[in-house]
């Protein structure tokens, strides 16, 4: 590690201080002035006097394999030069050394600190504030003198705006009129100006327009920015998000738009049609992080809300931080075995769900104590209240009981809206219902939150449930309504729209999950609305809930509002 250090950094700093041609004899003598005083007076003195060419051959000779065998000391006379003759103050910056290990980063700052002893310089080596952390209180930090600077970490949103700009100030410096050539050209990318500007448009739709993404992509990375950026590479690469048609629509002059839950989709699922188990870095199943000891399936999210608790009541420094041991006796109250707590515990560690107090701590033995990360944070609230997440997890969780898991296969085999939000509730029940056969939650003060989990999955259950609450639009909602009037004879009636407005006229033939002829007045249907020349009409109707009362005799219509009886038989 020493001899690559050593190798780069004379490479930097030559082409610092000598930027257009390499550094001359004179440079060379000046760096070694002593070295070539000592030749010309002592054991080369002869040669000096009779052949001062080959004298400075020989020196130059010289010098090239001390260059060669002994980096390090050329790059101290290197940097004594610029220090001595320059008049100038070297600034010597160590970047991206929070890639690699504690270990690593403490050796690098002990290379920088033996430059730093040798010659007048600033040296300046930006480092993670775990890295801070562990090296404040038992390595190099303490060891030797240094001033630490503790700066916040740029908000994702402003990463990715700034990158957008970069992106676009190099097209003006390209020019409007360039094809094929120029600064994207030569990195593998073959579209035409236009399309760069219209794929630069489409990453701000996604990313920086909506403050949701940029927030979701920040809290999955714990605001690691590199992360930030690996995560936005995937969601740009994902078919979810359908960036040729964003494209298009800024080449057409479209309207262009990408819906939260597409973004949300292409970061759960990122290039699958289901949730990748196993295979993301960024998402994690919080129902089933680990099955080595029977739990219930919501310990992961009880672990997350108990910590978030903590969090939020002692918000400031070192007290967010709970015992491990403590978790484990909290939840023991609760009727929940240890080993299952601490493998929870494990599994959010190794994820980055939680963190620990000791950055160093590789598993949950030698950790102390924990907090929730900006990436449990997410993880907590998807898993109460998200549908996107909830549906993915719904897919792939294994489940114990067989009923269930044919109920919620079936539903999400249809692939409609009505049919999505009655898998998420048959699973959402199926956990509430399995977390009771493991938890009991004592009355004391202490457990309010704990009784507040099933609270909140309770609430989502009557949110599915509830058609006047529904969504009316996007994945897991459509328009809908109860069925007002309906003709058997003629097979049509009309439907009156959840929220008012006009009703809605809906032929039999429309209808995709419903053999019968007959609609019962009062069942609830969902349907796409496309407009006619008599109002607004029902296509790809599908039945959510069949009423149980059905019309007496052939006819039972009435004409909708803003529709004529005669216009209703016409059509």
């Amino acid at each position: 590690m020493i001899r690559w250090l050593d190798e780069h950094f004379l490479e930097a700093a030559e082409r610092a201080i000598y930027p257009d041609e390499p550094p001359s004899f004179e440079d060379i003598k000046g760096m070694y002035w002593n070295e070539y005083r000592r030749w010309q007076t002592g054991t080369h003195r002869p040669l000096f006097e009779s052949d001062p060419a080959l004298f400075n051959i020989e020196f130059g000779k010289h010098v090239e394999k001390r260059r060669e065998e002994r980096p390090h000391e050329y790059i101290v006379n290197l940097l004594h030069r610029i220090v001595h003759s320059h008049r100038k103050v070297p600034c010597l910056v160590f970047d991206n050394a929070d890639h690699f290990s504690i270990e690593f980063q403490e050796r690098v700052f002990q290379y920088a600190h033996s430059l730093y002893t040798e010659v007048l310089c600033l040296v300046l080596i930006p480092i993670t504030d775990k890295t801070s952390w562990q090296l404040s209180r038992q390595g190099a930090l303490q060891s030797f003198f240094t001033e630490s600077f503790f700066l916040p970490t740029p908000a994702p949103e402003l990463v990715l705006r700034k990158r957008v700009d970069y992106i676009e100030e190099r097209l003006d410096q390209i020019g409007a009129d360039e094809k094929g050539r120029g600064y994207f050209f030569g990195r593998g990318i073959e579209l035409s100006i236009d399309n760069l500007r219209g794929f630069t448009s489409t990453i701000q739709t996604v990313f920086v327009r909506s403050g949701s993404a940029a927030r979701w992509i920040g809290s999955l990375a714990n605001a690691d920015i590199r992360r930030c950026l690996q995560l936005t590479r995937e969601i740009v690469t994902s078919p979810h998000i359908k960036v040729p048609e964003l494209l298009v629509a800024f080449l057409t002059h479209s309207a262009m738009y990408v819906n939260d839950e597409d973004t949300k989709l292409a970061i759960v699922r990122g290039r699958y049609d289901v949730y990748p188990t196993g295979q993301s870095s960024f998402v994690q199943n919080v129902y089933a992080l680990t099955t080595e000891v029977a739990s219930s399936p919501l310990l992961g999210v009880r672990i997350l809300w108990f910590l978030n608790d903590t969090s939020y009541l002692r918000p400031d420094g070192e007290s967010r931080y709970v015992e491990v041991d403590r978790v484990v006796e909290y939840f023991a109250a609760m009727n929940l075995d240890p080993r299952s707590v601490r493998g929870w515990l494990e599994a959010m560690l190794k994820f980055g769900l939680v963190l620990s107090y000791d950055p160093t701590a590789a598993g949950i033995e030698r950790a102390s104590r924990v907090e929730i990360s900006p990436a449990g944070e997410l993880h907590l609230e998807w898993a109460i209240k998200d549908w996107v997440y909830v549906e993915a997890m719904a897919e792939v969780t294994p489940l114990v009981d067989r009923e269930s898991y044919e109920q919620i296969r079936d539903a999400l085999g249809q692939a409609l809206p009505f049919a999505r939000r009655k898998a998420i509730r048959l699973f959402l029940n199926y956990l509430v219902s399995e977390d009771a056969k493991f938890v009991m939650v004592p009355g004391h003060g202490a457990y309010s939150g704990q009784r507040q989990v099933i609270e909140e999955f309770t609430k989502q259950v009557r949110l599915l449930d509830n058609a006047a609450v529904s969504p009316s639009t996007g994945r897991f909602g459509r328009p809908h309504g109860r069925v007002s009037a309906w003709n058997q004879e003629k097979g049509f009636g009309f439907v009156s729209p959840v929220g008012g407005g006009a009703d809605v006229f809906v032929h039999f033939r429309d209808v995709v999950n419903h053999d019968d002829d007959n609609l019962p007045i009062g069942t609830w249907v969902e349907y796409d609305v496309v407009e006619s020349e008599r109002g607004p009409k029902a296509k790809s109707v599908s039945v959510v809930e069949l009423a149980s009362r059905r019309p007496v005799g052939g006819v039972n219509a009435r004409p909708g509002r803003g529709q004529s009886e005669a216009a209703a038989q016409s059509e």
